[in-house]
Order: C-alpha cells, then sequence, then structure tokens
C-alpha cells in the first residue's frame, strides 16, 4: 500500500492545525514587526484622539473667510497663520517666497453681436447662503484662465435637436440657425 499520499495530508492538516492556532493579524502592518506595529498603532491612536471635528472645521472656516488667490493678502495670512500653527506645535517652520507667473485679465468682455447685441455682465450673485460669496472688491474676477485673446465670429447650424425648422421642413432636417458673432478678450491686453 502506497502511504506517501496519506502522509502528505497528515502533513498539511497538522500545518494547518499550527498555522489556525496563532491569532492571525487582522490588519498587518506593511514594514513593520508585530512589536513594531503593536508600538505604531498605539502612536497613532494618541494623535487620533487629539483630533476634533470642530477644529478642523473651525480651521477650515478661518482659511477659506476671505478670498485667498496666489498673491493675495490673505493668501500671506493664511500661510502665516500656518506657519504660526506649526511653530506652535514644535516644527521648525519658515515661509518661502516663489515668484510665479499667475496670468489675471486686466479686461474681460463677453459679447454677442448679431443676431441682437448681449453683453453678459461676467459677475456671479451674491448668496445669502455663502458669507464669502459677496466679497467681489478682493475677488479675482470671473474670467477663463485657459484661452487665449481674439474674436470668434461664424456662422451655425443646428441638427435634429433644434426645436426650429423651416417652414415645410422634415423632421430632422437641419435647421437655419443665425449667423453670430463673439467677442471674448479674456486675458491680458
Amino acid at each position: 500500500m502506497n502511504t506517501a499520499p496519506l502522509r502528505i495530508l497528515s502533513s498539511v492538516l497538522a500545518a494547518a492545525v499550527v498555522l489556525s492556532a496563532a491569532p492571525p493579524d487582522e490588519n498587518p502592518l506593511l514594514g513593520f514587526g508585530s512589536a513594531g506595529a503593536e508600538a505604531q498603532r498605539a502612536l497613532e491612536g494618541k494623535l487620533d484622539a487629539l483630533v476634533r471635528k470642530e477644529n478642523l472645521r473651525d480651521t477650515m472656516k478661518r482659511l477659506s473667510a476671505r478670498p485667498h488667490h496666489l498673491g493675495s493678502a490673505y493668501d500671506k495670512d493664511n500661510a502665516d497663520f500656518i506657519a504660526a500653527q506649526f511653530k506652535s506645535w514644535g516644527y521648525e517652520t519658515a515661509i518661502e517666497e516663489f515668484q510665479v507667473l499667475f496670468p489675471t485679465p486686466k479686461t474681460r468682455l463677453l459679447e454677442l453681436l448679431s443676431p441682437e447685441p448681449f453683453k453678459a455682465a461676467l459677475a456671479e450673485p451674491a448668496l445669502a447662503e455663502d458669507a464669502t460669496s459677496g466679497q467681489t472688491h478682493e475677488q479675482l474676477p470671473v474670467y477663463n484662465a485657459y484661452s487665449i485673446d481674439g474674436d470668434v465670429s461664424g456662422a451655425g447650424t443646428s441638427r435634429a435637436t433644434s426645436t426650429r425648422r423651416a417652414p415645410g421642413a422634415a423632421r430632422g432636417a437641419p435647421s437655419a440657425a443665425p449667423s453670430w458673432t463673439c467677442r471674448c478678450i479674456p486675458a491680458t491686453r
């Protein structure tokens, strides 16, 4: 009688019993042994106990209380605030300044010249629910940052999605659209 398969099966069963007797680490931490993982989890638990959602909410409100685009006064104020926080926590902190290109418009104009003249206001209304939406004196103006200067003009047509059709035209037939001209000056000029 060949007992090799029986010996292999009993070895596999014995290994399974031995491995199942030791409780597995349910959430192993890569790069840590079991003692190191335990110490790391204890440290993370101390940090997690310090985090308060009220602190997070208050800090986010403070950082976003005023417009703070690149180079603005409140951007600098936020940098100073964050640096002071890190210093209070014992970190060595320094603020570095970098000169970067940041295009902002000098002239903004969006108008439809024909068939009926229309000039877009390029302003958003303040919202009662948003205390910061009315702070237009510090905000960057509304503009399209990813366009070149220039004028666009041409004639357009629309297809089956149009609700206008030429008299007597079949459903889905192209309908004539008015000629249009649009002037958009989004960047520096």
